[in-house]
Formats: structure tokens, C-alpha cells, sequence
């Protein structure tokens, strides 16, 4: 058979063709990469996890943020029990990074969900041994340590999970992950049920995290756990001493400590005075900023200046965010 020659100009425009029909996708720049994965996590935290697969697919997977990109995709995937795709991209991100903490927690995270209730004991005894593992590989790694943790508790072993979050909560510096570990720690205390415990953890959490937005509801636990305990009103006083002086509180650390002297009758004058401050603050959001003239209402009430007191409670009314508490005073 003979073959027929092409010529170097027909080569060319063919070579030519051939790219225009089949065009290379062009990188994605790493500061618009970063601006895909922040579109996709809000998405996320809207719950529109397609839309937000939609957003990571614009990036290369073995670009610099791609497995940023992938840890998302399994994140994503596994919020919409699409267990088998979650778990493909959890293993890619661990592949290409063994410290990637979080796609392992990802993988127990889709072990669990997705097997039958006959397997779950087993798959819990797996996850404990590899958060042990976890932690005296890294042993340094507040991140390891937290995720170590979530794995525990993913076991059920809230003694183990416990123990290794208070170790992650004394060696973190980093802001982010403060905010994580706080997010943790909080969950933690809201369901331990034995009060002596509870009192321990909400102190911890409120001496290592007084600016997170949990601190408010944490001292509110605090108060309402020495009320069921009966503890004399002096260590309600010591701990809302305390805490009303930390430096950069958040504004419902004060709320809740104002809410707490009141709670147990003590000290309006304090109370006051925090609210006072706490209203200084921009941008409170509008369930906090309406108990504030409720409290100063009630506050004034305790002193004994009811005209004062009906002023503020009817301001509330008014508002509308309170208005059966505020009718009740």
C-alpha cells in the first residue's frame, strides 16, 4: 500500500485545527482559585452543595489549591450522602498529603454513614485505633490532636475525645483553629450531663475563649448548673465577677453574666453597668440588642425604680422581639 506524503503546510493547518477543536483548559490563577473555594464555601454553608461542586470544578486538582479543592468536593458530597464519591475525593486529598487531617476524618466520617448497622461496632473500634494513632504520630499538632478528638467521638469514646481536645485546646495559637476547637469544645459541654464535670469544662471554655460567639450561652449553662447544684449565691457572684472582667469579651459573655446576676437576684448595679457597655457595641444583632433594655428593665425593677423600669420594658414592647417577657415585668 502507498502511503501518501503530506506536506509541511498541510500538516500545519491540520495541527492548527486539531488544537482549536480540542483547546487546552487555561489555568486557574491561585488568587482566583482562592476566590472559587470562598464562593464554594459559602455555598456550602447555605446547604447549596451543588452549586458549590459546581464552583470547585473550575479548579485543577493538581494545581497549588487543589486539594483544597478536593477535601471541599468530599465535604460536599458527603453533606449530600453521595458516600461512595465523598470517600474517592477524601482518599485523593490524603493521598497527596498524609498530614491532611481532615480528609482522614472525612473517610471515618463516610465509613460510619454509609455501612450497615451490623458493621457500625466494628468501624467504631478502626476509628479509635487510627485517632491513637493519629495522636502519637503528631503528637505536636494541635490539628491532628482536635481531629483525633472528633474521631473519638465519632467511637463514642467521650473519655478519649475528651482528653485529646483539652490537649489541642492547651497547644493552639492559631486564630482559626481557636475558633474550631471553641465550636468543639461547646458541644461537648452543652451535652455532658454529670454538673461537676459541666462546671469544669464551661470554666475551661470560658477562660481559653471569652471572645467566641458561644461564650454568652456557655455562662448561661454556668449559672443554670450552679442553680441545680444549689451552690450558695457567693460563687455565682465569684464567677460572674470573674468573667465580667476578661479582656476582649464577647458582648454575650457580658449579656450572659448580666442575665445571671439577675437570674439568682444579685447585684442590678453590675448588671447594669455591663449592659450599659454592651450597648456601646456596633453592629449587635437584633435579638441581643432588644434583651438589653429587657435586663436594664428588670434590673431597675430589683432597685426599685419602677417608672424608669416601665420606660424600658415598654420600649421593648414596642420592638416587638420580647414582648411577653416584657409584658410579664
Amino acid at each position: 500500500m502507498r502511503i501518501r506524503r503530506i506536506s509541511l503546510p498541510l500538516f500545519t493547518v491540520l495541527l492548527m485545527t486539531a488544537c482549536t477543536m480540542s483547546p487546552k483548559k487555561s489555568p486557574v490563577e491561585e488568587a482566583d482559585a482562592e476566590q472559587y473555594i470562598a464562593q464554594a464555601d459559602v455555598l456550602m454553608e447555605d446547604r447549596n452543595f451543588s452549586a458549590a461542586l459546581s464552583q470547585l470544578s473550575h479548579l485543577d486538582p493538581e494545581g497549588p489549591s487543589g486539594i483544597q479543592a478536593v477535601l471541599r468536593q468530599g465535604q460536599a458530597h458527603f453533606r449530600m450522602a453521595n458516600y461512595a464519591a465523598a470517600e474517592s475525593a477524601y482518599r485523593k486529598a490524603l493521598s497527596a498529603d498524609e498530614h491532611n487531617h481532615r480528609a482522614r476524618h472525612g473517610l471515618w466520617q463516610v465509613a460510619l454513614a454509609g455501612a450497615p448497622e451490623k458493621k457500625q461496632a466494628q468501624i467504631k473500634n478502626k476509628i479509635a485505633r487510627e485517632a491513637g494513632e493519629m495522636m502519637e504520630r503528631w503528637p505536636e499538632d494541635p490539628t491532628a490532636q482536635m481531629l483525633a478528638s472528633a474521631g473519638f467521638h465519632l467511637a463514642g469514646d467521650r473519655e478519649a475525645s475528651m482528653e485529646s481536645l483539652l490537649i489541642a485546646v492547651n497547644r493552639s495559637q492559631d486564630p482559626q483553629l481557636r475558633m474550631q476547637l471553641a465550636a468543639q469544645l461547646f458541644g461537648l459541654l452543652r451535652s455532658e450531663r454529670d454538673t461537676n464535670r459541666r462546671l469544669q469544662l464551661c470554666r475551661l471554655f470560658l477562660n481559653r475563649f471569652p471572645d467566641s460567639p458561644y461564650a454568652g450561652v456557655t455562662v448561661s449553662l454556668l449559672f443554670l448548673t450552679l442553680n441545680k447544684n444549689q451552690t450558695a449565691e457567693k460563687s455565682v457572684l465569684d464567677y460572674a465577677t470573674q468573667f465580667s472582667r476578661v479582656e476582649n469579651p464577647h458582648p454575650s459573655l457580658l449579656l450572659g453574666v448580666a442575665w445571671g446576676l439577675l437570674q439568682h437576684d444579685l447585684q442590678p448595679e453590675l448588671s447594669l453597668q455591663l449592659l450599659e457597655l454592651i450597648g456601646t457595641e456596633p453592629d449587635l444583632p437584633r435579638p441581643m440588642a432588644a434583651e438589653i433594655p429587657y435586663l436594664q428593665g428588670v434590673a431597675l425593677m430589683r432597685q426599685g425604680h419602677l417608672s424608669r423600669a416601665k420606660t424600658r420594658l415598654m420600649s421593648v414592647v414596642r420592638e416587638g422581639v420580647l414582648p411577653a417577657s416584657a409584658h410579664y415585668r
